[in-house]
């Protein structure tokens, strides 16, 4: 799938981020740009495989007047990865999830331009990062689920982060359902 979004504010009169109300020339682009392709199939009776890969690019752009004078920002993010996905059913009452993803950062740069004057934001130019989670979906009566997860992410730089996951959902009838989640 490729999905796509853009926002253009080609003038934006209404003082933005602090800036002087009504200044000719304030002006936002936000655009944002996804591809995904992904694979299903099934290893058995009771699990499945699914291996996607996706890229993605971010771009931003900005003109702002703060007390007559023009600052301008720019950001440009491109990335790529890859994700694979066990789900297995064998145990009653669980929905089984296990998976590894790898996200590489080929390009992320910012830049903000006050009044000429590039004062780049010093972002690692290139970055990775990798992942491995589990969750278990567990049946408890027909209208009551419990769903308990667990990922590591490590960073090719910083601190490795673990983070929990916990949600108790009750389908009360055709039309609502109440969730009760937990999460980091």
């Amino acid at each position: 799938s490729l999905v796509g979004s853009e926002m253009c504010i080609e003038t934006d009169p209404t003082a933005a981020f602090g800036t002087d109300f009504n200044a000719q020339g304030a002006a936002t682009t936000d655009r944002q740009t996804a591809l995904n392709l992904q694979y299903e199939t099934p290893l058995g009776e009771q699990t499945d495989l699914s291996a996607r890969a996706f890229y993605g690019l971010y771009r931003y752009k900005g003109s702002y007047t703060y007390s007559g004078v023009e600052d301008r920002d720019e950001d440009d993010g491109r990335w790529w990865g890859a994700e694979l996905r066990l789900v297995n059913t064998a145990f009653k009452g669980h929905k089984l999830v296990v998976g590894a993803e790898y996200q590489k950062d080929l390009k992320r740069e910012l830049h903000y331009y006050p009044a000429a004057l590039d004062t780049g934001m010093g972002v690692p130019p290139k970055n990775s990062r990798w992942g491995v989670f589990a969750q278990d979906e567990i049946t408890l009566t027909d209208r009551l689920t419990l769903n308990v997860g667990l990922r590591h992410d490590q960073p090719a730089e910083g601190k490795a982060r673990l983070s929990p996951r916990l949600a108790l959902i009750r389908q009360h009838d055709a039309d609502t359902t109440v969730k009760a989640l937990y999460g980091t």
